[in-house]
Parts: C-alpha cells; structure tokens; sequence
C-alpha cells in the first residue's frame, strides 16, 4: 500500500523535483541507508551537509540554485550551537519574511546572533521558565527571559517563542524586567518593558508606547506577515484558556487583574470587524 502511494510520485529512479534536505552528517547517513533499502526514496532528495552552510563552509552553484528556484532562498547559514552533537541554528534570507533566525534546542548563542543580525522573524525555543535556569544549564536549553535577550542582541523585528515543557498547562510567564526596544517603531535608546500580555513597550517621543511583537507558538500554529501583530496581541486573551495553576498562591487580587486584563484584550480585539478574516 506505500508503495502504491509513492509510485505516482517515483517509480525508483531520479526525481524531477527533489527535495533540498540540509541536515548534519549521522542524519545523512541514516537517510542514505534508507534510501539504499528502498528505491522508492532513491533519488527523491538532495543532501548538503550543514557543514556546507556554515560559516567557513561552501554551499555549491546547484544547491544554491535550487534554493532560489524553489524557496526563493538567498542566503542559508547554519551556526553550530549548544546542545547535542551536531546541533545547528539556522538563519535564512527568503520570501516575504525577509530574514527568518530559528534557534532548534540549544542553550543562548551569541553566534548565532551575530549571524541573523537585523532579522525579521526570531524562532526561538524557550523550554523553561526563568526560575528553572539552573535545570536549563544543564539540559542545555533556554529560559524564557534567555530566548528574548537574544532577540534582543540580534534586533529581531518579532519573537515567536516556542518548544515549551510539557510540564506546563499554561502560557509561560514573561519577565517583566527583560529590555526590547521595538525596531518596528521605536525610538533610539528609549527604555522599553516585555509586558504580560505577549509585547514590549517602549517611550519615545510624545510618550506614545510602542511594541515589538512576542508570539507563544503551539501545534499547527500557521503566522503570515500580516498576522503577526494579531497573533502577539491574542497572547493575554489565550492565557484565560490555559490559566494553569495559581502561580501566585492565595493572591485572588493578582489572579483577578489578571483575567480582566485578558478579558478586556479579548473584547478589543473581537470588536474590530474582519479582525481574522482581513489578516488570514
């Protein structure tokens, strides 16, 4: 029955539209292995080691090309990162996202955020909560508070954060105290605050608040460049769909600000009309 499946698709022998698979050299073999066993699979992709796309590396004239026609890719980088063995970030220039940075799981890397400076979109994962910092050293992964300082360093346009633990049944909490100057619409060196409801914001010029967008992504979630803005404002209206637990103990005060705050977010947003259907 696979095989039916895939027979329209390749009947064992060169694909005339293969797939670009960038990926670090134990993949690679594994998937040639693969490929030796089943003819179906033979043929349907091309693979560059992402040592290639590295810094110091070389991509060739075809990759590149494909990359282009394809994708509309300019420029791929892929940066070594602290994580597991062969652990890559990537960062690459297409498309009607401009620049787009994804970290994969790894600890903060000032390389790589060096290497997607000015990007427009930041991917990055947050596992943990900042008060679980010590748990993210050693499992090498990032705290919340880490992944927006990062995108910081990089002057990243939006953050969408992501990869969070299972253990929490809640949006996680951002830190009030991180610094993210807007570089959609701020002014130079105008103090800026990350807010709860998902944005930072800043004052400038006639004190008007500016805000650089924060999305919490999850399962299936599909952003636009139009929807970005959208998707970082609906983070306080989804924290009354996933409330978890009392982080702040008997506090009925905080936990009611809380829910009006979102309440409110909600109502403003539901009142725009064609708010979805103008964005999507």
């Amino acid at each position: 029955e696979r095989k039916a499946l895939l027979l329209p698709a390749n009947d064992g022998g060169p694909d005339d539209d293969p797939v670009v698979v960038i990926a670090p050299v134990p993949y690679l073999r594994h998937l040639a292995e693969y490929a030796a066993a089943d003819p179906y699979v033979r043929g349907t992709y091309i693979a560059v080691d992402c040592r290639d796309t590295t810094e110091r590396g070389r991509t060739g004239p075809t990759v590149a090309r494909l990359l282009c026609e394809k994708l509309g890719v300019t420029r791929w980088r892929s940066v070594p990162v602290n994580h597991c063995a062969h652990a890559y970030a990537t960062v690459v220039d297409c498309g009607s996202f401009g620049r787009v940075a994804y970290s994969g799981d790894c600890r903060p890397s000032n390389p790589f955020a060096a290497a997607a400076k000015g990007t427009d979109v930041l991917i990055h994962e947050a596992t943990f909560e900042d008060d679980l910092k010590e748990e993210a050293v050693i499992k090498k992964h990032s705290t919340v508070s880490e992944a927006l300082l990062v995108g910081k360093k990089m002057d990243a346009k939006v953050i969408v954060l992501t990869h969070f633990s299972q253990r929490y049944p809640k949006l996680p909490e951002l830190n009030l105290d991180a610094q993210l100057p807007d570089k959609n619409n701020g002014t130079d060196g105008a103090p800026s605050v990350v807010c709860d409801d998902g944005s930072s914001t800043e004052k400038g010029e006639n004190d008007q608040n500016k805000t650089t967008p924060v999305i919490f992504a999850f399962d299936f979630m599909t952003l636009k460049p139009g929807t970005m803005r959208l998707a970082s404002d609906l983070t306080s209206a989804l924290r009354l769909l996933y409330p978890g637990d009392n982080r702040y103990g008997d506090d009925e005060e905080n936990n009611e600000s809380d829910m009006a705050f979102g309440t409110e977010t909600a109502k403003h947003i539901l009142s725009k009309p064609g708010a979805f259907a103008n964005n999507l």
